[in-house]
């Protein structure tokens, strides 16, 4: 058998990085450890993520944590604070701006809407 060409290692340490990001949604998620956890360079990991999911890792992270963000405002009584917090944002102004940016509605009106 031969070895695994690079090409087709790095759709699984693209997938390895992903499962990484949803597990790990709450922390800070820099390029640099994100890329270490796919064993590659910070510049090689972000292009072939980009290749491989269509999205840069900010663009992905962002999307997963807002969607996260969405589930619980839905499915839990937990603050607006208390729901950026657990998706990883800093603070509830900027998750509030983010999540109006990608849903159109704050998050508040977002559960009122539920």
């Amino acid at each position: 058998r031969t070895p695994a060409r690079p090409q087709r290692l790095v759709p699984r340490r693209i997938h390895r990085v992903t499962d990484y990001i949803r597990a790990n949604l709450d922390g800070d998620l820099a390029i640099s450890e994100l890329a270490a956890q796919a064993g590659l360079s910070s510049f090689h990991f972000a292009r072939v993520f980009r290749r491989e999911t269509g999205e840069t890792p900010h663009q992905y992270v962002s999307r997963l944590r807002l969607e996260e963000a969405a589930r619980l405002l839905l499915a839990t009584d937990q603050t607006v604070l208390q729901i950026a917090i657990a998706v990883g944002f800093e603070n509830a102004s900027h998750f509030s701006v983010q999540f109006k940016r990608g849903y159109g509605v704050t998050p508040l009106a977002y559960r009122l809407r539920g």
